[in-house]
């Protein structure tokens, strides 16, 4: 992701919509864990048929959906900078 325009991104949210079996298992070595524990964390997994946020413009959840809040990005006034202009979300599955 990256913010690229003149004012702050505002409460960032990447959504996914995800198979319920892809989500097994765990990178060795990740910056930060997201859970689907309700938590403090920024991810979430909301399963089939359940309600998704507003903003994930999906009408019916027929496989589930993986939401991550990114919080506030800063617009970049160059490349890189500031450093937190920009970033990214890995998504890891296991295709059975």
């Amino acid at each position: 992701f990256g913010s690229a325009g003149p004012p702050l991104a505002k409460v960032v949210v990447l959504w996914n919509k995800a198979i319920p079996t892809s989500l097994l298992g765990k990178p060795a070595e990740p910056n930060i864990y997201l859970t689907n524990i309700p938590d403090s964390d920024r991810g979430r997994y909301y399963g089939p048929g359940t309600s998704v946020p507003a903003g994930c413009n999906v009408t019916f959840n027929q496989n589930g959906v993986v939401v991550v809040e990114v919080g506030d990005v800063p617009n970049a006034d160059s490349p890189g900078n500031p450093p937190n202009s920009y970033g990214f979300i890995r998504f890891r599955a296991l295709v059975k």
